[in-house]
């Protein structure tokens, strides 16, 4: 039953699916035949899903009972709907209250197929799509997206909706506006916890283009209350309440709007309505949290419903005169200006529109704008992305310039501005499964087109050149067009190209493999024949053959050098938590000379047997640790809140499980470098505790809680100023009546 409204030209939907053609339909109204017979074409398969539109006229208004007719053949059908021909009546309403979302058509433009449906009165999406096929265009995301069928005509509204990231993998997020089906145009507003980014940004056919951004991508679980106002070229995006981006396009300025995710994620409350006709000015560059690498800098702002004579003025912390005044060059609704900052520091830009009598309007404020730090861009593949990095809260930076959920970058952010009054910004452009040719040929442009702001690029590649038989050359000693398609020409290629665009390049030294992907470690990874390439070949080349770039760090020696830290790896190609800070520190010593070495518990050797040889390879990890996490490598129990705040920072030393019962003296060791508190848990029910634990420490009076239904309560045993060489016996559990092996947590002083 559909109720019309008004008399005239509707276009009748149906969305249909069947496996072979030459299949007939027809609707009646109200007992009349309206369509005539309508064909449903071959979709390819009962489970790919098309819209066939046909138009219809409707003389009266009233309620009307449609009925589908099936004419010949078999074929699914979950949506009629009807709509007005030409143009989408608002407002527009959704809640997914029905259980259905029969207005929506999904795309898969990542080659991955999707899944979106209904749950629990939410629009959602349960497949990963991100990194398969087509998902990356250069440097650009792509991944599933369902989009309003009715709204195709649609322009000057206003788009609101609820917008829930609930994956781990913080994949982006986001909402479209100005959706073209014919042609995949969109403008997207996009959040990654896993690049830690949010970004407006336009497809017009198959070319991205950026117009705003910054360093702060979501936090998992949390929704994003999102809405993004259209008039004509204007694009304005509102989160949580506040304005985010302000944004200027006419390329796009009509078309429906669309749910756009690479991970799991959640929709609801989707509304659309004519926009209000109160003045707005919102700030369109810089954005907020955004580094200015020089004193003088564009600034921009677009209006909407501006009134006629009105103005709009920029300022620096309402310093008079440090903004030249805004003109609209042509471009209605969009301000632009330059500013300049009058010293090295952080600032706050203002944009004030006011009408010809000078009574304040609108006004919007950009917090956090830097001028005296450095811009840099962290360049390589999944290592850079920060893949299989298992603590998020390290991915938010101090002050929130970079909030992401993995990788090194924002604590590289901290460490550069613990030095210094004025804050720099690491980006994260990293790319999983990326070899230095697909650097060059497939990312490199677009992200100089993404980041212009930037003055430095942090390069780091060759873990997955060095896969397989089809291994990238090193292009050692080449010269010349003899280099071309090596890692030496790759590599100098990228190092000529961002040169050539006024970026200082700092190359890191390629780390090791301790073994291919999902396979068992090597048995002998510094003598296997991949890392002898990276180490005699690529690292050759980065340290001896490189012109115009500045040394990094020595990443391969620190995982695989005098010691075999593989303890610092979650799998055989990505470190973990606590590698992954390594790695900042590193490279942060890399950037300013400095030569204080990573804080990690070293040298660690389990023994099974009383003065056995250590165990090869470890099978034990040190890592980083926050509620939700496995604390074995042997099982799947996590530890759960409340960690205590004594072990913030700690290095968590993860045994086995399995271990439990081993009774040698000489069980574990490893090297504090540092004075430090040492404590180990063990399980709270134990009757008796081994003697070396009886004896050397005390009780902290703390306890850690587990999933582990036979241990879940473990006291803290504390031992104080420990360092140098610490040796710590079996947990003997079966003897002691515990239920579960120990752990070892070293906390610097």
């Amino acid at each position: 039953t559909v109720n019309v409204a008004t008399a005239g030209s509707y276009n009748l939907n149906l969305r249909v699916a069947t496996a072979a053609n030459n299949k007939q339909a027809r609707v009646l109204m109200n007992g009349t035949d309206i369509t005539g017979p309508i064909a449903i074409p071959n979709t390819g398969g009962w489970t790919t899903w098309q819209t066939v539109s046909v138009p219809v006229n409707i003389g009266t208004a009233g309620q009307k009972v449609m009925r589908l007719q099936v004419d010949n053949g078999s074929f699914n059908i979950n949506r009629i709907e009807f709509t007005a021909a030409g143009a989408m009546m608002l407002p527009y309403s959704e809640d997914f209250s029905s259980g259905f979302a029969t207005s929506w058509q999904v795309v898969n433009d990542s080659g991955q197929d999707p899944s979106w449906g209904v749950t629990a009165g939410e629009y959602r999406q349960n497949n990963f799509v991100g990194f398969n096929g087509q998902a990356l265009q250069e440097g650009y995301h792509r991944g599933t997206y369902s989009y309003l069928i009715p709204g195709t005509t649609l322009s000057d509204y206003t788009f609101s909706v609820k917008t829930t990231p609930m994956a781990a993998s913080g994949q982006d997020v986001g909402v479209m506006v100005h959706f073209d089906p014919n042609s995949n145009s969109y403008t997207r507003l996009s959040y990654s916890a896993a690049n830690g980014f949010a970004r407006i940004e336009t497809r017009a056919g198959n070319i991205f283009h950026t117009l705003a951004k910054n360093a702060r991508g979501y936090i998992t679980g949390t929704p994003l209350n999102i809405t993004m106002k259209t008039q004509g070229p204007v694009v304005i995006a509102v989160v949580n309440g506040e304005k985010l981006f302000g944004a200027y396009d006419t390329s796009l300025t009509t078309g429906t709007v669309a749910l756009y995710c690479r991970d799991q994620c959640a929709f609801d409350d989707v509304v659309i309505e004519e926009n209000d006709t109160l003045p707005m000015v919102v700030i369109s560059a810089p954005a907020a949290y955004s580094v200015s690498t020089g004193s003088s800098f564009e600034v921009g702002a677009v209006v909407m419903n501006k009134p006629v004579g009105s103005i709009v003025e920029f300022q620096l912390d309402n310093l008079p005169g440090s903004c030249t005044t805004a003109s609209e060059s042509g471009h209605p609704g969009l301000f632009t200006a330059s500013c300049t900052a009058p010293a090295q520091g952080t600032y706050q830009l203002s944009a004030t529109l006011r009408d010809q009598s000078n009574v304040l309007l609108d006004s919007d404020t950009n917090p956090f704008i830097s001028y005296g730090g450095d811009n840099h861009v962290a360049f390589g593949d999944s290592i850079t992305n920060g893949m299989d990095d298992s603590t998020s809260s390290d991915g938010v930076s101090q002050g929130g310039w970079v909030i992401a959920s993995q990788g090194y970058e924002a604590i590289l952010t901290d460490l550069i501005n613990a030095q210094q009054p004025y804050p720099s910004i690491v980006n994260n452009a990293g790319v999983p499964g990326d070899t230095s040719t697909m650097l060059l040929n497939d990312r490199l442009s677009s992200v100089l087109e993404s980041y212009p702001d930037s003055n430095k690029f942090i390069v780091t590649i060759g873990v997955n050149d060095a896969n397989g038989t089809l291994f990238t050359p090193s292009g050692l000693g080449c010269t010349g067009s003899q280099c071309n398609g090596t890692f030496k020409g790759n590599l100098q290629s990228i190092i000529d190209q961002l040169t050539t665009a006024g970026k200082i390049v700092l190359v890191n030294l390629t780390p090791p493999r301790f073994g291919d992907p999902f396979q068992a470690p090597y048995t002998d990874p510094a003598n296997h024949t991949r890392n002898l390439l990276i180490r005699d070949g690529y690292n050759a080349v980065i340290t001896n053959e490189l012109t115009n770039r500045q040394l990094g760090a020595n990443l391969y020696d620190y995982f695989l050098g005098s010691e075999n830290r593989f303890y610092l790896y979650a799998t055989n190609l990505h470190p973990n938590a606590l590698g992954y800070e390594a790695m900042a520190h590193l490279i942060h010593n890399a950037m300013t000379g400095g030569s204080t070495p990573p804080f990690v518990a070293e040298g660690l050797c389990l023994r099974l047997t009383q003065g056995g040889s250590c165990v090869n390879p470890l099978p034990y990890k040190e890592n980083l640790m926050e509620a939700g996490d496995p604390y074995y490598v042997d099982q799947t129990y996590t530890i759960n809140n409340p960690i205590p705040a004594a072990l913030e920072h700690g290095r968590w030393i993860m045994t086995g499980n399995l271990d439990k019962n081993a009774s040698n003296s000489d069980y574990l060791s490893f090297d504090i470098p540092s004075p430090s508190t040492l404590y180990v848990a063990y399980d709270a029910n134990a009757a008796t505790l081994p003697s070396w634990l009886s004896s050397g420490f005390i009780d902290s009076g703390m306890r850690i809680y587990t999933s582990n239904a036979s241990a879940p309560e473990m006291k803290l045993y504390r031992l104080d100023n420990a360092s140098g060489n610490i040796v710590l016996g079996g947990a003997n559990a079966a003897a002691n009546g515990a239920a579960a092996n120990y752990i070892a947590i070293v906390v610097k002083n």
